[in-house]
C-alpha cells in the first residue's frame, strides 16, 4: 500500500541535514518578452532554424517520428514556446494553424473543464527554460543577441560587451 507520507519525509530531512527542502523550481511566467516577428516569419525561421526539419514535418502534420499524436503535439507545442517566449496566447493560435490540429483541442480532458490544448500548452511552457530571441545590430555592426532567457532569467549582452570579448 502507498501512504502520503509528505511531511515525514520532510521532517526526515530536517533531523538529517538541520534544514526543510527547498521548495521546487517555480517555472516563470509567460510570456517572458514576446518578440515583434509576424507569425509568418515566426515559422520561417523556426523551418529553417538547424532543427527545422523536424520543426517542418510536425508543422506540416507528420507525427509518424512519434509514438503518439498526443507527443507529437506537445513536441510541436515545445518549439512554440521556444519561438514565442511563451507566449500562449499566440502557441494557441498558430497549432491551430498547424497541420497537427484537431477538433480533440478544444475538448475538456481534465478537471476544472480545461481543454487537451490549454493543459498540452501549459505543459510545453513548464517545460521550457529557453525563449528565441531575435538578433539586433548594433550601430558597431556587431550581431549580438538582445537578450536569452535562460531558467527564467534574462541574460544580456551589450555590444560593448561583446566588442570587449573579440579584441
Amino acid at each position: 500500500m502507498i501512504a502520503e507520507r509528505t511531511q515525514a519525509l520532510h521532517a526526515l530531512h530536517a533531523e538529517v541535514f538541520g534544514v526543510e527542502p527547498r521548495a521546487g523550481r517555480q517555472t516563470p511566467a509567460a510570456p517572458t518578452a514576446p518578440n515583434d516577428l509576424s507569425d509568418a516569419d515566426l515559422i520561417d525561421r523556426a523551418k529553417r532554424a538547424s532543427n527545422g526539419a523536424r520543426f517542418a514535418a510536425l508543422w506540416s502534420g507528420d507525427a509518424s517520428a512519434y509514438p503518439s499524436h498526443s507527443e507529437a503535439d506537445l513536441a510541436l507545442l515545445a518549439r512554440l514556446s521556444f519561438w514565442t517566449g511563451g507566449d500562449r496566447v499566440r502557441m494557441d493560435r498558430l497549432f491551430r494553424c498547424s497541420g497537427l490540429y484537431r477538433e480533440k483541442w478544444d475538448e475538456s480532458h481534465y478537471d476544472g473543464d480545461e481543454t487537451y490544448g490549454e493543459h498540452s500548452i501549459a505543459l510545453a511552457v513548464t517545460g521550457s527554460r529557453v525563449f528565441y530571441r531575435p538578433t539586433t545590430v548594433d550601430t558597431a555592426g556587431l550581431r549580438v543577441r538582445s537578450a536569452a532567457a535562460f531558467g527564467g532569467g534574462l541574460v544580456s549582452v551589450s555590444a560593448s560587451e561583446a566588442a570587449g570579448w573579440l579584441t
